[in-house]
């Protein structure tokens, strides 16, 4: 964890870690080595980030974690081992519909000729599209870091 007051350079010195940036002067040393001589593609495999800005997409937190390597989206065995790997799954199975949740769906919602009965199944409908749910910030970083335990299977398996 890196902690420091504002402006004191903290995210700077992350870009400059996983060589987002390259220092202007002096140099980074990974291991003693000078970071410049690391593929940034490796560099960046080998270091997981945890900002505080984070975003999810608005897809289920299943398709939100398959973004991690899409080419092995279709394996919900390894979808719900980074679940449980990214520390997600026991709040995920509390969710109604468990990880098919979208959190934010951007439903635009025009009604008209409903009915007032609220026993309707058209008025039902209407409650469900208005509930928007979400999560703390803490289960959000936890998505993210399901989204990077994924990512990081494909190359831990090859």
């Amino acid at each position: 964890m890196i902690v420091g007051a504002n402006g004191s350079g903290k995210s700077t010195m992350v870009k400059l870690l996983t060589r987002l940036y390259d220092p202007s002067s002096g140099s980074i040393l990974v291991d003693g080595t000078e970071a410049q001589q690391y593929r940034s593609v490796e560099l960046r495999r080998a270091i997981a980030t945890f900002t505080q800005d984070h975003s999810l997409y608005p897809l289920s937190l299943y398709e939100n974690i398959a973004l991690g390597n899409p080419a092995m989206a279709g394996d919900k065995a390894r979808v719900k081992e980074a679940a449980e790997r990214g520390g997600a799954a026991e709040f995920i199975n509390k969710l109604e519909d468990g990880m098919d949740t979208i959190l934010d769906p951007m439903n635009d919602l025009w009604e008209m000729n409903v009915p007032d009965d609220k026993d309707h199944p058209l008025q039902k409908q209407k409650q469900k599209l208005e509930k928007k749910l979400d999560i703390s910030g803490g289960e959000r970083q936890r998505i993210v870091a399901c989204v990077l335990f994924f990512a990081r299977s494909y190359f831990l398996i090859n």
